[in-house]
């Protein structure tokens, strides 16, 4: 998979899993440290989405993927919240996550 294409695949999830956990930080339901991790996760993707590749597989500069690695793991953390589909497509973000981090690691990439 293309460093674009998982970007995309992790935003499409986080735009599915964003406004109910807001929803249930508003109403006081959401550990702290899922809350905390929410907005870090949405910048960091916000920041790579339209990073340029040219003729590699990841950009050259990516910001330090600690906070889409911390949100994956709060989400995984406190999954029994969750339905079973919303399980599922955590399980799903997770491996994303860590698919990302592999790629990033294999690549070298200095950070951003």
């Amino acid at each position: 998979m293309k460093f674009h294409h998982l970007i995309e695949k992790l935003s499409k999830y986080q735009a599915k899993f964003i406004p109910g956990l807001e929803e249930a930080n508003a109403e006081g339901k959401l550990p702290y440290d899922l809350a905390d991790a929410i907005n870090p996760a949405i910048e960091w993707t916000n920041n790579v989405i339209d990073l340029k590749l040219g003729d590699a597989e990841v950009p050259d500069h990516v910001p330090d993927i600690a906070p889409m690695l911390t949100f994956s793991n709060k989400m995984s953390e406190y999954r029994d919240m969750f339905d079973s589909k919303m399980i599922s497509e955590i399980e799903e973000y997770t491996e994303l996550t860590q698919t990302l981090f592999q790629m990033v690691k294999e690549a070298n990439v200095p950070r951003a």
